[in-house]
């Protein structure tokens, strides 16, 4: 008589719980949680236990990484329009 053992994805095999990322990310395992509920982070539910790959958690923390330098950097426009505005103020100052 054999017993089946749980197939287990390779993939997953060595992902980490929330709290195991929140423990190494430095951040609370709500915020895993909530990263991984959301849909902005790909994970596995086994049982109550959420489990995140290293990968998965390499593209969530790219993506945000990208995000967040996209939104700090200046347009080429608001740039012009700030030029623009300086160099008004300059004949300005240089009127009185």
């Amino acid at each position: 008589m054999s017993t089946a053992t749980p197939h287990i994805d390779m993939a997953m095999a060595d992902s980490l719980t929330a709290c195991e990322w929140a423990r190494r990310l430095n951040v609370s395992p709500s915020t895993v949680t909530r990263w991984a509920l959301s849909g902005e982070l790909e994970h596995v539910r086994i049982g109550k236990q959420i489990r995140v790959s290293p990968e998965a958690m390499e593209t969530l923390l790219r993506n945000r990484t990208e995000s967040r330098q996209r939104q700090h950097k200046p347009n080429a426009g608001a740039k012009a329009q700030s030029a623009a505005h300086s160099a008004e103020i300059d004949a300005e100052l240089a009127e009185i």
